[in-house]
């Protein structure tokens, strides 16, 4: 279970209730590439092959990528996402499963798979019964799609097209547009029918080189939403799942705020994002992990035998999890995986979202209180009204402890000593909850929901949520600080 579903299903805040509710849409036939017939396959292919030659780094590769793409469909209980991939094949014995046998999700559903091979002028079709899904464990590690392609040969143009089903609201996504092969093109897609309000970003692509159209407008707010971009040089180091390096070329969607129509509850938009949420949002998660952290306080306390300062058992505990829990990494594992810390101690491997969890669960067996925090390189720019108030807007999460001055730790950094954060990330803002958020969220939540009742027997979420954003502001629920400043700095 990832760090984004596994602590979004427990925010507490007021504007969670916006999350109970999705809109409606009529699936899509004609959205998946590989389904197109013969001669829209050929049309698209024709048009791109003159740029398989001339793409940057395409001398010497492997494969070019000639078109990816990501198209979304909001429905009536969560959302579909048609991953569409067409690539050139120029030594088939060097080709990398994520263009032959890739991972996915995890996804709740694949009701729609299918494949093709163009060799010269002729076409060879794949569906559902020879292109498998072999699912992950569910809470570790991601679907693979099998695709039985029998013999691939240089001059072969390739391509799939996969549809996955989720439940629950698209929140946010993030993507790149360039790999680990040569791009062409790229591109994503969203199709709702405007009862949700995404924002649609790119980072680390030049402007020329970035197209952004909308289309129709349903409740005052955007219908349809497509990006593309184009000619990207290959990226060896591409990280599989992210978080992605600055200067990466991505895509990234974030959900801003939902349209309810609830007869008897509530009609108009709702804010999803926002720093209560956001806090929110660290803070029950953390509340949640900690009570399935059975088993941590016994490698606790013999990791810290013996020690009777309390910065000296932070970081006894974080070297500990540092070197002796293995880092897990690649295309399988899903980002943010995080399953239950007992087995993330017996198998003594875990995701750098486990590791860091962990840290924190450990250093409360010792009765040390710690919280998620967010970073944000300096390289990244200051956070300022026209950045995105949610998770894209930070590379990842440590662990903070102390009261007013933080110490940071990095777990899941091997390079990192204890108490300090990757070189690179400069004076980088960090974004953590008030201690004992959750509680504090808990009792506001109640309290508002019984004085809107008692009122007017319904509730009022656009109300709602402004003022829990306005009131967690003022009661201080979520800190900033810069990391490495002579001086802790609030913004």
């Amino acid at each position: 279970m990832s760090f984004p579903r596994a602590f979004g299903r427990i925010l507490t805040t007021a504007t969670a209730l916006v999350l109970l509710f999705a809109s409606a849409a009529q699936a899509q036939s004609n959205w998946a590439i590989a389904r197109r017939d013969d001669a829209g396959l050929k049309k698209l292919i024709e048009t791109l092959a003159p740029h398989v030659k001339t793409v940057p780094g395409a001398d010497g590769a492997t494969a070019v990528i000639m078109y990816k793409q990501h198209f979304f469909q909001m429905e009536e209980t969560g959302y579909r996402v048609c991953t569409n991939l067409v690539f050139d094949v120029e030594d088939p014995g060097k080709l990398a499963m994520e263009l032959t046998e890739p991972y996915f999700g995890p996804g709740d559903d694949y009701p729609e798979r299918s494949a093709f091979i163009m060799r010269k002028d002729e076409i060879q079709r794949f569906d559902e019964k020879k292109i498998d899904v072999t699912k992950g464990d569910g809470e570790f590690q991601r679907d693979q799609v099998k695709i039985q392609w029998g013999e691939l040969k240089k001059g072969d143009v390739a391509g799939w097209s996969i549809v996955e089903m989720h439940k629950g609201p698209l929140m946010s996504w993030v993507s790149p547009a360039a790999d680990r092969y040569p791009v062409i093109y790229a591109s994503v897609r969203i199709l709702n029918d405007g009862n949700s309000d995404f924002v649609v970003k790119s980072r680390g692509i030049e402007t020329d080189n970035f197209i952004l159209k909308t289309n129709g407008l349903v409740n005052d707010r955007t219908k349809e939403w497509s990006a593309n971009a184009k000619n990207f040089a290959p990226i060896p180091s591409l990280p599989w799942t992210g978080p992605y390096p600055m200067g990466t070329p991505v895509f990234s969607i974030t959900l801003k705020a939902r349209h309810i129509d609830q007869p008897n509850f509530y009609k108009g938009w709702v804010p999803t994002n926002g720093w209560v949420t956001i806090a929110g949002f660290l803070a029950a998660g953390k509340e949640k992990m900690l009570e399935d952290a059975g088993g941590v306080d016994i490698s606790a306390s013999a990791v810290t035998s013996g020690l009777s300062d309390e910065v000296a058992k932070e970081k006894a505990i974080c070297e500990f999890v540092r070197d002796k829990i293995k880092d897990v990494s690649g295309e399988q594992y899903e980002r943010g995986a995080l399953r239950s810390l007992k087995k993330v101690l017996s198998s003594k491997e875990g995701t750098p979202v486990e590791k860091t969890a962990l840290m924190i669960a450990m250093l409360d067996a010792v009765g040390i209180k710690s919280e998620f925090a967010l970073a944000r390189p300096e390289k990244w720019g200051k956070l300022d009204d026209e950045t995105e108030h949610g998770l894209n807007s930070f590379l990842t999460q440590v662990v903070r402890c102390g009261a007013k001055e933080g110490r940071y730790y990095a777990p899941q950094c091997s390079d990192c000593a204890p108490g300090t954060l990757p070189a690179d990330w400069g004076k980088a803002v960090m974004f953590y909850p008030k201690p004992g958020l959750a509680q504090e969220i808990k009792a506001y939540n109640k309290k508002i929901r019984s004085e809107a009742f008692a009122k007017s027997g319904q509730l009022n979420l656009l109300k709602i949520s402004v003022e829990a954003e306005k009131h967690g502001q003022k009661e201080g629920w979520y800190l900033f600080e810069t990391y490495g400043a002579e001086k802790s700095s609030s913004e």
